[in-house]
């Protein structure tokens, strides 16, 4: 099972003015190398996605705040295709056309 740990990261002072906004940060050590995302919505979805991309097998994980279990699931795989939208609510992950790359 992957363990995730989401914690609220704080930009720097002055780095709001600089359009930087607050956002949770995902964190989990796999195979002794530690994965770390940011993202104002779904860390834990961005985390799964680079987990995948480097190699995990699907399996069970937990995301845990406080020490405490927030939500979990039965698949890494399935966590990797969602997103959370504008509404605040999950949907299917789909690349940005210009983080695609290009031959």
């Amino acid at each position: 099972m992957i363990t995730m740990t989401v914690s609220e990261h704080r930009p720097k002072r002055g780095s709001l003015a600089d359009g930087q906004p607050y956002a949770d940060q995902a964190s989990c050590v796999w195979e002794g190398q530690v994965f770390t995302t940011r993202s104002g919505n779904g860390a834990t979805m961005k985390l799964a996605r680079a987990l995948v991309t480097a190699g995990c097998p699907d399996q069970p994980w937990q995301a845990c705040r406080n020490d405490k279990r927030q939500f979990y699931g039965n698949s890494i795989y399935q966590l990797a295709k969602l997103t959370i939208n504008s509404g605040f609510r999950a949907d299917r992950w789909q690349p940005r056309p210009d983080s695609l790359s290009r031959p």
